[in-house]
């Protein structure tokens, strides 16, 4: 059976284990592309798109699939779900 955990850059004192998901370059590629880690912005703008995209899954779903979905205030619902 292959070791598929390894020291990274054989350093015992990094602290940091190298796997083949941890190492890939897809995952560097999908973790790159968060807004956290996206370059050339400001910490109030990374975190003002990070709320606004957590304020529309919370909102925009319950809105949806909620159970008040088919009522008149399953907008209302939906924002006051954000807050419970």
């Amino acid at each position: 059976m292959a070791n598929f955990v390894k020291l990274y850059k054989n350093n015992p004192s990094v602290g940091y284990l190298s796997t083949p998901i941890t190492t890939s370059a897809v995952t560097h590629a999908i973790l790159g592309n968060l807004p956290a880690y996206l370059p050339g912005f400001s910490s109030v703008l990374r975190s003002l798109k990070i709320g606004m995209t957590h304020g529309y899954f919370l909102l925009g779903l319950f809105t949806i699939l909620g159970p008040l979905r088919n009522s008149v205030i399953a907008n209302l619902a939906g924002f006051f779900q954000q807050f419970v």
